[in-house]
This record gives C-alpha cells, sequence and structure tokens, in this order.
C-alpha cells in the first residue's frame, strides 16, 4: 500500500466546486510535481492534506491508516509537513533558533544548550550544503536558502512526507538547481539528523 493515498476528494467553496473527486498516492522515496493552470485546485488538494482546509468528501489513507487532519500541528504529528511560500520562519532569530523552534536541545538542568544546538545545526548545514554561520539571522539571507533552511526544519522534526507549495516561483535558474540537488538527496535516503524510518517523498 503507498505511504499516501487520497481517494475521490471533494472541496467546495461557495458557487465553486474546487475538487470533484480527486485521487492522488504516493510511496516513500518518491517526487511527484503537481502541475496545472491557475485554480485547478492544486494547492487546495495540499492544503486538505496538511489540514489548513477540510475536505468535503473523500478518504485519506496516510501508513496505511486512514486519518482526520484537522490541522498543521496534526499533520506534522502524522509526520506530514509543508513548506509554504510564505514560509514559518521568524526572520529576526538566528538560523539554529529557526532550525530547532519547538525543539530546543537541552541539558541536565533542563537549560537550553546552545552549544549543543549549535553543534546540531553545523551538522544540518554540513549537509545540505550550506556554508553559514549558524548564528546568521535568516533576514539576511537569500531566498534559496531560507527554503533549505525551511526544509531543514521540517526534517529535524521527523516528517516522512514533504510538501512544496511553489517552490521555484522566485528562485534563479542556478538556485532552482540547488534545491532540486537537495532534494533528490533527501528522497533518496535519510540525513544523519533524521530520525526516521524510511524514505521521505516529495510533492511539489
Amino acid at each position: 500500500m503507498p505511504l499516501l493515498e487520497m481517494k475521490a476528494i471533494v472541496k467546495d467553496f461557495p458557487g465553486l466546486r474546487a475538487l470533484d473527486h480527486v485521487d492522488f498516492s504516493c510511496d516513500g522515496g518518491e517526487i511527484h510535481c503537481l502541475v496545472g493552470e491557475n485554480g485547478a485546485g492544486k494547492s487546495t488538494l495540499m492544503k486538505i492534506l496538511t489540514g489548513v482546509y477540510q475536505p468535503d468528501g473523500g478518504e485519506i489513507w496516510f501508513e496505511e491508516k486512514k486519518v482526520k487532519i484537522r490541522g498543521i500541528l496534526e499533520a506534522r504529528r502524522l509526520g506530514i509537513g509543508m513548506v509554504f511560500q510564505e514560509m514559518s520562519l521568524i526572520p529576526s532569530l538566528s538560523v539554529m533558533e529557526n532550525i530547532f523552534t519547538s525543539i530546543y536541545p537541552k541539558n541536565r538542568m533542563k537549560i537550553l544548550d546552545w552549544k549543543e544546538m549549535r553543534k546540531q545545526t553545523d551538522l544540518v548545514l554540513h549537509e545540505m550544503k550550506l556554508s553559514i554561520d549558524p548564528r546568521c539571522l535568516v533576514q539576511d539571507l537569500p531566498l534559496a536558502e531560507r527554503q533549505i533552511i525551511e526544509i531543514s526544519k521540517i526534517l529535524s522534526q521527523g516528517v516522512r512526507l514533504i510538501i512544496l507549495d511553489e517552490p521555484t516561483a522566485a528562485l534563479s535558474h542556478r538556485e532552482v538547481e540547488k534545491l532540486f540537488e537537495i532534494i533528490k538527496k533527501v528522497s533518496e535516503g535519510f540525513y544523519a539528523f533524521v530520525p526516521g524510518r524510511q524514505m521521505k517523498s516529495f510533492i511539489g
């Protein structure tokens, strides 16, 4: 059975049926690209998968279990993460603070362990091929690097399915190639900092 199955998904908005019995599935290690004209329902389908919208019909199966995804936090708990165009990074915080938001490493005294956080961030950045200081503020980085940091943040939380919302829209050709290289590497196996079981899947 696939990692993810969306069966006969329906979504209605006032005066508009955005999704009419749409099926979609993917397995671990796969990379999918959803293409279509504006208004075709691509973002709506992905927002249903991440709990932003609730479907008006159909079923979602993840890891062989029928699920109801009522919000982004519940999607993340299941192992589904999304990099939105707006991104969820906090520009005024450092790279390492953003990557480990809500899961900051602590020492035996339950105090924030800045040394360990920087050590773990160095590992993340090395494997993501980013030569930047973990203490650097996100607001000082180009968009392509922010997207890779967003992916790193989601991976560090152990998700198994990553959705990218139009990730190349504002990138140069060179930045697109770098992003695709990272996506391909992640889909082929584990990074050392990822606490997971099987290969990740990407939908973009």
